[in-house]
């Protein structure tokens, strides 16, 4: 392992590791963020109310840990969801510079000292701050180099909004806390944290991506982002209302960015018809989802007028016709 580094011109960190039901994985992942090089690092080991014992594997590693780091145990009394959990980590954070990792993925130990040092290399212009990554399976088996660069231009907010708020590689990500000192926490129901704070990374600087991996990113079928690659209806609909969770929070960033920050934005007006367009075209999605005629006629309505993809809705509406599923629940 690399010596502890403690050269006293470091900016304050903090390691929020965020975890739920991974008690497979947890001992991996802490040991990952115990060996962490930088120093002093405060590490926040927070679960979210876990069924398991994936808390009371923290809390023996954390008793059983003697290096130079402050540790920080957190269970949430109740089940916070992705976006609530990172809000209480927030909460409990006292570091500048917030790195964040989850309980099913594995930091490398240079991990923070590099993202330490693009910090500080971007003099303050930089609010997030990513990496490229190895995936590994579930049994922590090799699968392929993940290159994360984000699209050319990125860091321009028109773009970020163009392209549906993508190019921040959330199990890599850390933060500047401006991002949440100016924006306030995230709205309830977030769970593509990584979408939101990319717009509110740009609008206030822009952030920078390390072309080196720095985390172990586990894939396996009950992570997130298995939801993108599901063939059923329910979890379909359960990724749109994520987008559009997504979407809703960065409009309430944009307003807040245009009315305290820099009320002279010069895109601002295409940056509010870009999200406001996508928060329609979800919503009608959504609708279509519903199963009841009615709604999903309305929702083929609302993607012809708002510029959507109809063909993609008269699809859905098919799938979702000849299913037989009916639901509401999206539709508040």
């Amino acid at each position: 392992m690399n010596p502890i580094n403690t050269k006293p011109e470091h900016i304050p960190v903090s390691f929020l590791l965020i975890t739920y039901k991974q008690e497979q994985f947890i001992r991996e992942a802490v040991a990952g963020v115990l060996a962490q090089t930088y120093s002093p690092l405060e590490i926040i080991l927070s679960d979210d109310n876990s069924p398991d014992r994936t808390f009371e594997i923290m809390q023996e590693m954390a008793a059983a840990y003697r290096g130079p780091h402050k540790i920080i145990l957190n269970r949430n009394l109740k089940n916070l969801g992705i976006g609530g959990h990172i809000n209480r980590g927030m909460e409990l954070a006292s570091g500048e510079i917030i790195v964040v990792g989850a309980g099913d993925d594995i930091s490398l130990p240079e991990r923070v000292e590099r993202i330490q040092s693009e910090f500080a290399a971007a003099n303050g212009k930089a609010m997030a701050v990513f990496s490229d990554m190895t995936e590994i399976d579930g049994n922590g088996n090799f699968l392929k180099y993940a290159d994360t660069r984000p699209r050319p231009g990125f860091n321009n907010p028109v773009q970020c909004c163009r392209n549906m708020l993508e190019g921040i590689t959330g199990a890599s990500n850390a933060w500047h806390r401006k991002v949440f000192d100016i924006f306030g926490p995230l709205q309830p129901g977030v769970v593509f944290e990584d979408r939101v704070i990319a717009l509110r990374a740009v609008l206030l600087g822009g952030f920078r991506h390390i072309s080196q991996p720095l985390v172990k990113y586990r894939r396996h079928e009950t992570n997130t982002v298995a939801m993108f690659h599901s063939a059923d209806l329910k979890q379909a609909r359960r990724t749109l209302e994520c987008f559009l969770s997504a979407y809703r929070n960065s409009a309430s960033d944009l307003d807040t960015f245009i009315n305290k920050i820099q009320p002279a934005f010069p895109e601002a007006s295409r940056c509010r018809r870009m999200i406001r367009r996508r928060i329609n075209n979800l919503e009608s999605y959504l609708q279509i989802h519903s199963g009841s005629p009615g709604w999903m006629i309305r929702g083929l309505f609302g993607l012809v007028l708002n510029g959507g993809n109809p063909l993609q809705g008269v699809k859905l509406y098919a799938r979702v016709w000849r299913s037989g599923l009916a639901s509401t629940t999206c539709l508040d």
